[in-house]
């Protein structure tokens, strides 16, 4: 099979895959499958069913921003204006609680509620955001794996399937002409934590009934074999940690990811540590546990607030949140010296037990450098491979998946573009009856009498909008933009009080630079003066020139001019402000 994906290299004894072609969909009530992300990026997963003019949402999640998104701490889709052409929105179904499936459920909920489907992990995860935002409680129906839930007109039939977190669920979806099963995150893990493999015998009967096409992660479509299990984590961070005499150690994980966190509290147990957490997240994530009882944690081994100090620094293990080197985490405050309980000591071990979500790298770089740069050591992935497992399925247990359920159609989402089309390879190398359908975000599958086809040349815009950092507020673009502007450009803001008739000034016009040179250079200095005089000239001009003066229109002409003297002197446009009082 010669691959689609450029960089793999074809083999000549097979052909290229045949992908669906757009056609032309007359059936009465199809089912749509439209994304308004996760396929063509990583994170802010968002996929609607929709038939007979009533939809479902199937996760709503967020993705970090990109290192110039200003005082953001992250993305969600904005879909407000897209939903209610798409009919009557009949529930939110959620197959797990990690950010990247639930993080602008808060907000879309906030203006379109409908009921929540989760299970009981993930649904204690959603109240706590609504909690966070100050949003009304919201109506959440608790659901565990093997549950069947009516929204009409779908059923929707959840199925536990492993992955780092608790609760996660793959979906089958049935409506009238179509089956569809949407496999959310997961991983074919054969030694899992709790001992509950996926649910072999519950696929296999859905596979029975006739599976039209199978939704999957492409995360990890480009790595070979089968990933390994969580549970081999333990030894190898179990002996790191108990090699590092010397002083504390400091782990940095998700802190979504239960079973790790369970399992470096099981590691201090054994070896007699005391272990401290530092993170809202993290607390958070133990506490959940505890609620719903999935976890004891030994009283011998957490150590609290009060008692830090009686605590041998060698004895010490600290859980932080950070992995990711983001802003206000515990392990970011920890290396720039702005924690209240610690700070790095050339004793120190630190480990990261987390990969790099792309797009990250350059801010675990800076983190890990002033780490090193007081002399404390270092542990990663890199350095250490088995100290960290991903997971989401590598190729063999995609495979697996398809071989369990045998959809006709299969559609990959749940990554960039390169690995929905590696991805697509997976199923025919399993079968050639397999049709491969790649869907991106805003386009639209129709699936009616079990054939698919794609909706010609449809694909729906929509907006995104940015998480305010400090207030949680939505932003919209041209918001950010505006914040963006300002921080490139800088700000002018020109005020003052005016007495209209005679047009004289009574007090001003003053300029205040914010984010410009004060000084300029040799050859241009004191530029804010130079560019006070330069626009009181040419503002005095304007208005010699007038017989009578509106204050609006001495405020527009007055962001004009001075626009193109800041312009002569500073080489850029920055953003100008205007308040003129008149009297």
């Amino acid at each position: 099979m010669k691959k689609i994906f450029k960089s793999i290299r074809p083999s000549p004894t097979k052909k290229k895959i045949s992908f669906l072609k757009s056609k032309t969909e007359t059936a009465k009530h199809p089912l749509h499958i439209i994304p308004f992300g996760g396929c063509g990026e990583f994170g802010m997963n968002l996929t609607c069913y929709v038939s007979n003019k009533r939809f479902i949402v199937v996760d709503a999640g967020s993705v970090f921003p990109e290192a110039k998104k200003l005082g953001v701490s992250s993305l969600i889709p904005h879909v407000k204006h897209n939903f209610p052409k798409l009919g009557k929105l009949e529930a939110y179904v959620v197959t797990h609680g990690h950010e990247d499936h639930i993080g602008a459920l808060a907000f879309l909920y906030n203006e379109m509620p409908a009921p929540i489907y989760a299970t009981p992990w993930t649904a204690e995860l959603i109240k706590r955001k609504f909690e966070r935002y100050n949003f009304a409680k919201p109506k959440i129906h608790v659901v565990r794996a093997g549950d069947k839930v009516t929204c009409f007109p779908f059923t929707v039939e959840y199925i536990h399937v492993n992955h780092s977190i608790p609760d996660a669920c793959a979906l089958y979806i049935k409506v009238s002409g179509a089956k569809v099963f949407h496999s959310g995150d997961f991983k074919i893990d054969k030694t899992p934590p709790d001992n509950k493999k996926i649910n072999y015998k519950q696929i296999e009967r859905i596979k029975n009934e006739g599976i039209t096409a199978l939704l999957t992660d492409s995360t990890n479509s480009l790595s070979p074999g089968y990933g390994p299990s969580e549970m081999s984590v333990v030894k190898p961070l179990e002996k790191v940690i108990q090699r590092h005499k010397d002083g504390r150690v400091f782990i940095a994980t998700f802190a979504s990811n239960y079973w790790r966190v369970k399992s470096i509290i099981d590691i201090c147990h054994r070896l007699k540590k005391k272990l401290f957490i530092d993170g809202r997240g993290l607390n958070d994530s133990l506490s959940l546990a505890e609620k719903i009882g999935m976890l004891k944690v030994p009283k011998d081994v957490l150590v609290t607030r009060q008692n830090l100090s009686k605590v041998n620094r060698k004895n010490l293990v600290v859980l932080a949140t950070g992995s990711q080197g983001e802003e206000r985490s515990s392990l970011y405050r920890i290396a720039n010296k702005e924690h209240k309980l610690f700070s790095v000591d050339k004793n120190d071990l630190f480990i990261f037990s987390a990969r790099a979500i792309p797009g990250n790298e350059k801010g675990i770089l800076k983190l890990t450098d002033e780490i090193l740069r007081e002399g404390a050591s270092i542990v990663n992935a890199k350095v250490n491979p088995d100290i960290h497992v991903s997971g989401h399925a590598y190729q063999d247990e995609l495979k697996t998946l398809i071989k369990l359920v045998k959809p006709q159609y299969y559609i990959p989402v749940h990554g960039t573009y390169s690995l929905l089309l590696t991805n697509a390879n997976l199923a025919q190398e399993v079968s050639r009856t397999i049709q491969p359908v790649l869907l991106e975000n805003g386009e639209d599958i129709l699936i009616s009498n079990d054939k698919v086809t794609k909706k010609k040349n449809v694909k729906l815009k929509f907006e995104r909008y940015y998480v305010d950092s400090e207030s949680n507020h939505p932003i919209s673009e041209e918001t950010l933009n505006e914040r963006l502007q300002i921080g490139e450009l800088g700000l002018v803001n020109v005020f003052g009080v005016m007495k209209a008739q005679s047009k004289k000034w009574l007090k001003g016009p003053f300029l205040e630079f914010k984010g410009l040179s004060k000084t300029g250079n040799a050859k241009n200095a004191n530029l804010p003066q130079k560019v006070q005089q330069e626009f009181m000239k040419e503002l005095s001009a304007y208005l010699a020139k007038k017989k009578t003066v509106k204050t609006k229109e001495v405020e527009k002409e007055s962001i004009g001019i001075l626009r193109s003297v800041l312009a002569k002197f500073y080489n850029k446009r920055p953003v100008v402000l205007c308040k003129i009082i008149s009297v």
